[in-house]
């Protein structure tokens, strides 16, 4: 049974074995199909087989948002958004694409801390 928990800011992916990650130490996840990369801050990424969606509902209260369809960026990663560009980028120079609905939003509440507006 594959399952997802978080406590004390440690997320746990439980699948054969268990899996403990460091929240803040996750810059970004990537969904591939059904299967979703997690990008660590000081190490390798980890492929984990469970959706996007779920890492979306059990993330998002931890200050993890959802940029476009594929894809979630942990907010203090963020180094900067432009949004005429429609791109973030993050703290180790990953960037990601904001999906027009998801624009809409950072235009709504002008963005995380750091955000160009131009």
């Amino acid at each position: 049974m594959k399952t997802v928990k978080i406590i004390d800011n440690q997320l746990f992916v439980t699948l054969k074995k268990k899996s403990i990650v460091a929240i803040d130490n996750i810059i970004l996840l990537k969904s591939e199909s059904n299967y979703t990369w997690l990008h660590m801050l000081d190490s390798k990424p980890i492929l984990a087989p469970i959706t996007l969606r779920l890492f979306d509902i059990v993330l998002s209260q931890k200050g993890f948002r959802r940029v476009n369809r594929g894809c979630m960026v942990n907010q203090i990663h963020i180094e900067r958004t432009l949004i005429h560009d429609s791109m973030i980028y993050l703290t180790n120079g990953y960037s990601a694409s904001i999906s027009r609905r998801q624009k809409a939003l950072y235009d709504r509440k002008l963005g995380p801390v750091g955000t160009i507006l131009s």
